[in-house]
């Protein structure tokens, strides 16, 4: 089970100009963050892109800090002061297209695994670590890359009661459109879109 699960704004942004999401972060009510806290106890990993840890440095963590961290870092260079790195490290699977380097042997010395993959085998790669239901949190370019390669299951969408600029970073919401979908309100604040195939 594959299910995307992130926020946007009215006008469906999920980040802002510097593409940052930290502004959801700042705006979230202590039942939503309840809620989101569900969703990652319920998963055995959380994916992210690299720009999610190098932008926002979250630590992709649930409560019992159980679950595998998984980053698709394209370019190796997320900084080795990141949370994902600093704290519980061994949980940390880096898929990468890259080739071996001095960053990957740093990394490795930390405890975090590395694993090259292809684009058409990473969902292969991420069902060999036992993986049952993963959660992808962003960015837009994983978001889009999963949501094209058909990969996600399910998606829970919070949109958040205000406006980003139109410089920010859109989620592309025509490639889930024909999937069947509910909303519901949130805390009496929240808007939350479940699509699902």
């Amino acid at each position: 089970m594959v299910e995307a699960f992130f926020a946007v704004s009215q006008n469906n942004k999920v980040a802002d100009r510097e593409n940052s999401s930290k502004i959801f972060g700042m705006n979230t009510t202590e039942n939503l963050n309840a809620f989101r806290e569900s969703k990652r106890n319920c998963a055995d990993g959380i994916l992210v892109g690299a720009n999610t840890i190098i932008i926002n440095n979250p630590t992709l963590l649930n409560t019992n800090r159980t679950n595998i961290r998984i980053i698709i870092d394209k370019y190796n260079n997320i900084p080795f002061k990141s949370k994902i790195f600093q704290i519980c490290p061994e949980k940390t699977y880096i898929l990468t297209l890259g080739k071996d380097n001095d960053y990957f042997n740093k990394l490795l010395q930390l405890g975090v695994h590395i694993i090259k993959v292809q684009k058409d085998n990473i969902l292969q790669t991420i069902n060999s670590l036992s993986i049952n239901r993963l959660l992808i949190e962003g960015g837009v370019k994983t978001l889009e890359f999963f949501t094209e390669c058909n990969f996600i299951d399910k998606y829970t969408i919070i949109k958040f009661p205000f406006v980003l600029s139109n410089d920010s970073i859109a989620f592309n919401f025509d490639i889930i459109k024909n999937l069947k979908n509910e909303s519901y309100i949130f805390d009496n604040i929240y808007e939350i879109y479940n699509y699902e195939r």
